[in-house]
């Protein structure tokens, strides 16, 4: 179980209004909902409940010695989330989920436990910087994703996570406009991430701005794309799937998408009986 601490927790048919607010002190937030997703993305300046990009993922692939799977790190959606009469309207809801999840709160914190019989426990843990009486690091426009994986078998696991985004600059949820949206990435002796910006967009427009996803190093490989294949149907989607179900990590892409999206990996052994985590990073401004 997590180390977060927990107030209340949530589980079953109370999850899908859930959405708690990360982010700094007066700089928007991010909603983390009751599965693991990430929704109401208000980070542009306005409100903006309900706007998310099109694509805002994370997915775990794991490797040992049983063979190969991979997993959205979302709980599984409600049955009234396949209403539609195109088809479910439910972010990423084609994607291999966990089989159950609940929710852990203790604002600032928020803890999803994600289970599933043919996968490590992971328990997701999201955060901002809130220091009580430090204005300036309670203000950071950050949040934190940390990710706990505990290995209950007898056999060591590799375990590789990709954070992937469409780069949204330019949209909150009213306005949507594009200005030669970009994404770059950019790399430490500590972290490894996407930089996205729209530079032909008018510095004064209120959506105007960056987005940057990263990720901590730990010593395990990083991989990353800037693009996605363009592809007809859904086999954009497939393309990435089946890349990083081969061995963990990405092959990059050129793209002519005009909000081009972007990935980063990173990756862990985590012995048998033992819990170790990968961290994540998204911050706006």
């Amino acid at each position: 179980m997590t180390d977060t601490p927990i107030h209340s927790r949530y589980e079953h048919g109370k999850l899908r209004r859930i959405s708690l607010p990360v982010g700094g002190i007066g700089t928007g937030t991010i909603g983390f909902g009751g599965r693991a997703e990430l929704r109401d993305f208000q980070v542009s300046n306005r409100p903006a409940t309900g706007f998310r990009p099109e694509l805002a993922a994370m997915v775990m692939r794991v490797e040992d010695t049983t063979g190969v799977r991979a997993r959205l790190l979302e709980g599984p959606l409600d049955d009234a989330e396949f209403d539609g009469d195109l088809g479910s309207s439910a972010a990423n809801h084609g994607m291999p989920r966990f089989r159950s999840a609940s929710f852990g709160a203790a604002y600032p914190f928020g803890s999803v436990t994600l289970t599933d019989p043919d996968m490590p426990t992971v328990d997701v843990e999201a955060f901002n910087p809130l220091i009580p009486a430090d204005l300036g690091a309670s203000s950071i426009p950050a949040v934190v994703l940390r990710y706990r994986i505990t290995n209950d078998t007898e056999n060591e696991m590799r375990v590789s996570i990709a954070a992937s985004f469409e780069n949204f600059v330019g949209a909150d949820g009213t306005a949507n406009v594009v200005g030669g949206n970009t994404n770059a990435y950019r790399e430490s002796s500590r972290l490894a991430g996407i930089v996205m910006t729209a530079p032909e967009l008018a510095g004064s427009h209120e959506a105007a701005g960056t987005f940057v996803f990263s990720t901590i190093r730990n010593g395990g490989d990083v991989s990353h794309r800037t693009g996605w294949k363009d592809a007809d149907w859904s086999n954009t989607y497939l393309d990435f799937w089946d890349d990083f179900l081969e061995d963990g990590l990405l092959e990059d892409h050129a793209s002519n998408r005009p909000r081009p999206f972007g990935s980063v990996t990173n990756e862990i052994r985590v012995p048998a009986g033992r819990t170790e985590e990968l961290s994540f990073l998204l911050r706006s401004e």
